[in-house]
């Protein structure tokens, strides 16, 4: 299931309600997801599909475990937290060189 650009807006408005953020701007988007700034200088990211939310959620998941914060020199945001019913991920906003995007990445299987 596709979601729509509408619909990405009020998953991201409900989040913010409940985690007493406020949403101040659009920082990106893409064909996989809408990327916003809140007021506690994270990221909220909100999938347009269910498969890229799980990538995404999963590596970040991973990467936190493990504690990495740069990749070959690239910044990695520090996860805030997720949300499995809207298809969101909260993060750290980091600085140029960064890596953001993990929504098309492998875990656990070749690619």
């Amino acid at each position: 299931m596709n979601r729509t650009d509408e619909e990405l807006i009020e998953l991201a408005r409900e989040y913010a309600a409940e985690h007493g953020l406020a949403i101040m701007a659009r920082l990106g988007f893409g064909e996989d997801a809408w990327v916003l700034k809140s007021d506690r200088h994270t990221a909220v990211k909100v999938f347009y599909r269910e498969k890229n939310y799980c990538n995404e959620r999963d590596c970040y998941e991973r990467l936190a475990e493990f504690e990495v914060t740069e990749i070959a020199g690239f910044t990695v945001p520090k996860f805030v937290r997720c949300d499995d019913s809207r298809w969101i991920v909260e993060m750290g906003i980091v600085t140029p060189p960064r890596v953001l995007d993990f929504g098309k990445a492998y875990l656990n299987r070749p690619p």
